[in-house]
């Protein structure tokens, strides 16, 4: 019977686990690969690590211990990780070299199916990016989305749903004979992370996301929608959602040309967000460019009226960018155009009804939002007063604050005297 421990490195792991000394004697003497206990002690000292210490487990990766080892029931060490919830650990054994997609499980189980039954989307987006296979399918044929949607996993379904590769944008960042990469690299992650992102809403896409030095730079790479519809794979939802969001940034720099031609400021390549030359970073926004953002965001926020409604100027905006989707023979078009000729708008109803189609209607239901950027995948913030708005960030909260002080000082009033009725 061959015995390999080359890999656990010294006696000491072996001591620390109080392993017999007959096995300590064959441990220190056996170098060969083929040996019976191999995996199942390198499993052993990896699943006490995972629920132990993180700078421990990352030590026995570096001393070499097999990423891809299973255990007796043939799980691997990134599945394992993926159902506990550890999404630090995942990461670490993805740089080294975890494969997402190997499943000698009995039940043919992957990691991402183990990500989506622990619920952590966080992990799941993980998995996605370092390649795994969203329709890989298990014993009872079922891929994971499946599984995600009957145990009621709504985020995990809504990152599967929303995610494309890297390398639909990576074309954009080759040169060819004739022409050179229409943009960089980094503006090509720093679209590509808006584009995968669970949130769309123009207040947000304004506020988080990082703008481009170069104001063409998103705008040349608009045909991505129409890659979308005109692809092997037809994806409408993720078009919808390019087509937002681009609409969006468009308006932000059409708006931010137009302040710049009323300042005599104006370029025509160069946005005036960023720092300048010689004044600091170039990349990094300066204080007037945020400022600037955060102007240009309030406009979403303004109210206007609409059919006798009051709306946001965000409802009329998604109206009116569903309205002018190129690709007006596509089912779910036809949809939201339906409800806007059959239902009146109200305030908020444009946004909702595009992130039931492009998310889950569950979301709607299910999530708290902010009020003034619509994020709904973290704490969120009471308005002191009131007890009612939420906010994601106090930057989100004063933007909404010239909105919201009219009703949250009629709310603070009645529960005052509310609470002094009831104390009478």
């Amino acid at each position: 019977m061959l015995i390999n421990f080359y890999c656990l490195f010294t006696v000491k792991y072996i001591l620390k686990w109080r392993l017999p000394v007959l096995l300590l004697f064959y441990l220190s003497k056996c170098r060969n690969c083929s040996c019976v206990f191999h995996v199942k002690f390198e499993k052993v000292i990896i699943a006490r690590s995972i629920s132990d210490d993180f700078l421990k487990f990352k030590k026995l990766l570096e001393d070499g211990v097999d990423p891809n080892c299973t255990d007796e029931s043939n799980t691997t060490i990134l599945q394992e990780a993926s159902f506990k919830g550890k999404l630090e650990f995942c990461r670490i054994l993805l740089d080294y070299g975890a494969d997402p997609n190997l499943t000698r499980h009995n039940h043919r189980y992957t990691a991402l199916m183990f990500a989506v039954m622990s619920g952590n989307h966080k992990i799941c987006l993980l998995l996605l990016r370092y390649g795994a296979n969203p329709n890989a399918v298990n014993s009872i044929s079922r891929n994971a989305i499946q599984l995600a949607a009957f145990t009621g996993q709504t985020r995990c379904v809504c990152v599967i749903n929303n995610f494309i590769r890297f390398k639909q944008l990576e074309v954009y960042t080759k040169s060819t004979e004739q022409y050179p990469p229409r943009v960089t690299v980094k503006i090509a992650n720093q679209v590509y992370d808006l584009l995968i992102g669970l949130h769309f809403h123009p207040v947000y896409v304004i506020t988080q996301y990082m703008p481009c030095r170069q104001k063409l730079s998103v705008v040349q790479i608009s045909d991505l929608m129409e890659r979308q519809m005109k692809g092997k794979n037809v994806n409408e939802l993720m078009a919808f959602k390019i087509n937002i969001i681009f609409r969006t940034v468009q308006f932000l720099y059409n708006v931010l040309s137009r302040n710049e031609q009323l300042e005599g400021k104006f370029n025509e390549k160069h946005s005036s967000l960023f720092e300048q030359p010689g004044k600091g970073k170039c990349d990094q926004l300066s204080e007037e460019g945020t400022k600037k953002l955060l102007k240009i965001a309030k406009i979403f926020l303004d109210i206007s009226i609409f059919a006798q409604e009051k709306l946001f100027y965000s409802d009329t905006f998604i109206r009116n960018a569903v309205l002018k989707f190129p690709f007006k023979n596509t089912a779910i078009w036809g949809q939201f155009v339906n409800h806007f000729k059959e239902h009146q708008l109200k305030a908020g109803d444009a946004y909702d009804l595009l992130c039931g189609a492009i998310l889950s209607e569950r979301i709607l239901t299910e999530e708290s939002f902010c009020a003034t950027c619509a994020v709904w995948n973290k704490q969120l913030l009471l308005c002191s007063s009131c007890k009612k708005e939420k906010y994601c960030s106090v930057r989100c909260q004063r933007l909404h604050w010239p909105i919201h002080k009219t009703t949250c000082i009629k709310r603070s009033q009645t529960s005052e005297s509310q609470n002094s009725d009831e104390q009478h």
